[in-house]
């Protein structure tokens, strides 16, 4: 997805930028492979909102797979051994 589109949950409103990463596996506190996109969507985008935007990105079947949501904050210090 283009990261500069206007996705469906951006209401023309105050926009921020979301990286979904999605098809990789947690390894520790660190997401290893899989896909990235950019969507753009309302800073007060409510939890069920953000859940519908990740399940459309990601294309989960609901009915045979979950979702985890997880935070990344860039604190601009590597934590991750090289």
């Amino acid at each position: 997805m283009n990261p500069d589109s206007e996705g469906p949950y951006s209401r023309g409103m105050d926009l921020t930028k979301l990286v979904i990463t999605y098809g990789g596996k947690w390894v520790g506190n660190f997401y290893d492979g899989g896909e990235t996109d950019f969507v753009k969507v309302c800073k007060n985008l409510t939890y069920n909102e953000l859940f519908r935007v990740v399940q459309v990105v990601a294309n989960v079947d609901l009915t045979r797979f979950s979702i985890e949501l997880r935070t990344l904050v860039d604190t601009g210090v590597r934590l991750r051994p090289a």
